[in-house]
């Protein structure tokens, strides 16, 4: 991409921030800086609410991921064939972005390596900064998710229990056998931690996402009252999933901090959201044990309670999709450059994320929708670019 393409991508992306001046636009660089800053401080609450729900040790992923990143780009300036953008920030958000999507108990190699993997990739191999196509921190995922599979892709997610915030350990965590929610069950004596299946793990696993589904199974009532949490423990993170993506609200007010501030646009998570309360709505499911499954679950009540209603809103709370939708995927280079361009984004991640799941490809179901549709930016800005009236496409 040439310089003059690449300034006016910027400038379409950093809209509040970038001024055009005289080349050579050293303007842009302090563009980058500031915006990347505020994603970096977007992201506070999430590391604070990981902290307290999965104890202080989360820090050295997180010092690990930034760490690897760094080296990464250091190195790639170091080499660089011409001279490009330098940005610290920019290493430390794809570090920090990583960081909050692993799980609390893999260790250090895996956040050093794909943050170095992802910054190495994207900004050596596919455009440098600003010109890559697919978000760093997810393709340094996917390299560690290839080498540790086991590891970030585990059955059961740790969180400390009720008492032991901040300081309790994860080390032998209980099962979690009988548990009734955070503030109802407290782990047995001598343990600090629970370690549960995520919800949206538990939904897919446990009922049938099929027209023709008629295999025995326990019915989406018994799931809600036996083994899954209370929705509200979603809405505050004590539930099993990745270091940044279980508190929903700790997502949400970080998302609200770079919308605010016109570092993302409000489309693309609308759109998101939106979609998959939509499909999760309709989509057919079985209800009832032995039973077909039956369209528009949304619908559905059983014994007085709304079964239908908590299927789509442990869809939108139960996985990665906040995080995703509104931290993750706005990352001004890898997304369109226009508002209709993040509507499509978002509904094409809401899509892609929710037939996932439904499709057994999880956990991790958001991040890939991610990565697919920044595969689709360059179509996407074709389709949506403003016609300038007197020209032709």
């Amino acid at each position: 991409m040439s310089l003059s393409a690449e300034s006016g991508r910027v400038r379409a992306a950093w809209p509040r921030y970038v001024e055009v001046h005289d080349p050579p636009f050293l303007q842009r660089r302090a563009s980058e800086h500031r915006t990347y800053g505020w994603f970096c401080a977007a992201m506070l609450p999430v590391i604070g609410a990981g902290t307290y729900l999965v104890g202080y040790g989360v820090l050295g992923i997180y010092a690990a991921a930034m760490a690897g990143a760094l080296v990464a780009s250091k190195l790639c300036d170091r080499f660089a064939a011409a001279p490009g953008a330098k940005s610290m920030a920019h290493a430390i958000c794809v570090g920090l972005m990583l960081a909050l999507t692993l799980p609390p108990t893999v260790g250090w190699v895996a956040p050093f390596l794909g943050a170095f993997a992802g910054i190495a990739i994207c900004r050596s191999l596919l455009g440098g900064l600003g010109n890559y196509l697919w978000n760093p921190a997810l393709v340094g995922r996917t390299v560690v998710q290839l080498a540790f599979s086991d590891g970030l892709m585990p059955l059961r997610w740790s969180f400390l229990g009720a008492g032991h915030g901040l300081t309790g350990s994860l080390n032998a965590a209980s099962a979690g056998l009988g548990y009734r929610g955070f503030d109802l069950t407290y782990p047995p004596p001598g343990v600090e931690a629970w370690s549960l299946a995520r919800p949206i793990d538990w939904l897919v696993g446990q009922c049938g996402f099929s027209v023709a589904a008629t295999q025995p199974g326990p019915s989406l009532l018994s799931v809600f009252r036996d083994c899954l949490p209370p929705w509200r423990d979603t809405l505050w993170g004590v539930v099993g999933g990745g270091i940044g993506e279980t508190c929903f609200l700790a997502v949400v007010a970080g998302g609200l901090v770079l919308i605010c501030l016109r570092c993302s646009r409000w489309q693309l998570p609308v759109a998101a959201f939106g979609t998959v309360a939509l499909l999760s709505a309709v989509w057919p499911i079985r209800i009832d044990a032995g039973q077909p499954a039956a369209w528009c679950p949304i619908l559905a009540v059983r014994e007085g309670f709304p079964v239908g209603a908590a299927l789509v809103l442990f869809q939108l709370t139960g996985g990665g999709l906040a995080a995703a939708s509104l931290l993750i995927a706005p990352d001004p280079a890898s997304t369109p450059l226009t508002g209709r361009g993040h509507l499509l984004f978002g509904v094409g991640l809401g899509a892609l994320t929710f037939l996932a799941r439904v499709s057994g490809l999880s956990p991790g179901s958001a991040y890939w929708a991610v990565l697919a549709m920044n595969t689709l930016v360059p179509l996407i800005d074709r389709v949506t670019r403003r016609q300038v009236f007197g020209t032709s496409r």
